[in-house]
């Protein structure tokens, strides 16, 4: 007997009932029980999620809205190390089944210039927006920064940062966020 699962890209295959998703991976999965978030690669469409299953290379994950996301998202927990850039490779009954993307995966793995670790303190709004939010600068280079902030998910995915104590004025764009944090690419160069 066999299972048929309808997969990403209406894709459908049908898998030997004795053999199973974890049979064919390289690696081990740990069940596991964490509350997160998944979203587009723009961070926006934000939607809760039970993971249910990890390792280094995906997950399994449970939400209401699979039916609704790219094949292309976003995993953010705060067990995470930053939000993990992956692709469904199956979905089925209010599950899915992600890859995740290795080499670009956030911040810190192709980035054009080094980052510096810092402190700082600084005000974010959206590029055209009089509301403004306290942030902290984190890292830092002449290509972007990491901001952190509770009011991170208020943001559009342009914004002004001005950054404190020289109160330098750049603008940048977001290119990935999690729960109070966003990863920061300067639009204006930065030395």
């Amino acid at each position: 007997m066999s299972n048929t699962l309808i997969l990403s890209n209406s894709d459908v295959v049908t898998q030997n009932e004795n053999e199973t998703y974890a049979d064919r991976r390289c690696e081990r999965r740990v069940d596991v029980m964490f509350h997160g978030f998944v979203s587009d690669l723009d961070g926006e469409n934000v939607h809760n999620c039970l993971i249910c299953n990890i390792s280094k290379s995906g997950c399994q994950f449970r939400s209401a809205a699979i039916d609704d996301l790219p094949d292309d998202i976003l995993i953010m927990h705060d067990k995470l190390d930053k939000p993990m850039k992956g692709k469904i490779r199956w979905r089925n009954d209010g599950r899915a089944g992600v890859e995740f993307m290795m080499e670009d995966t956030g911040p810190g793995e192709k980035r054009e210039a080094q980052r510096f670790d810092v402190s700082l303190s600084g005000v974010v709004s959206g590029l055209y927006e009089e509301n403004s939010h306290a942030c902290n600068v984190l890292n830092i280079s002449g290509k972007g920064c990491l901001i952190s902030s509770p009011e991170v998910c208020k943001l559009p995915n342009t914004v002004r940062l001005k950054i404190e104590p020289t109160n330098e004025i750049v603008t940048g764009r977001i290119v990935w966020r999690n729960l109070d944090m966003v990863g920061v690419y300067f639009t204006d160069n930065v030395e």
